[in-house]
């Protein structure tokens, strides 16, 4: 009679890894008060697997920040309430969400509103309109993440 402990084993692993938690999924936080874009921004990165959530202004977007700490922010710059350059400011001053990354996407292709958001500590800045994938490309690249670790 064969032995079961080989069997045994195997179900007993698979078990294992069946109830060790899935790692969370990445969270990106779009402060983007174009509810178009917003939407088309959702389906991007819903479809690349990330948790997304969306900010409609820069007010509610320094909360939500501040709140759910994302992995990654994408951050307009003409916005009501607060522009995105007051935000880039306050995220990077405030202890809580200064490690956050930022990518800057913007239709402004003015020269002096990419230097000024890269020196104030942006990590990409990408010019409406754009390709989603290049977007999926620098979002990569500045996780640290190679395409089939997303």
């Amino acid at each position: 009679m064969p032995k079961k402990k080989p069997a045994k084993r195997a179900r007993k692993a698979a078990a294992a890894v069946k109830a060790a938690p899935a790692p969370p999924l990445p969270r990106v936080l779009s402060i983007e008060d174009d509810a178009a874009m917003g939407q088309f921004l959702r389906a991007v990165f819903t479809v690349q697997g990330f948790t997304f959530d969306l900010a409609t202004d820069g007010r509610l977007g320094l909360t939500l920040a501040r709140k759910r700490r994302p992995d990654l922010v994408i951050l307009d710059l003409l916005m009501p309430y607060k522009d995105g350059f007051e935000v880039l400011r306050e995220l990077k001053e405030d202890p809580v969400t200064q490690p956050i990354p930022i990518i800057i996407l913007s239709s402004s292709s003015r020269e002096e509103d990419m230097v000024k958001a890269l020196n104030a500590g942006a990590d990409d800045f990408v010019t409406k309109p754009f390709r989603a994938r290049e977007l999926m490309a620098r979002v990569r690249r500045v996780l640290g993440k190679a395409p089939d670790q997303q």
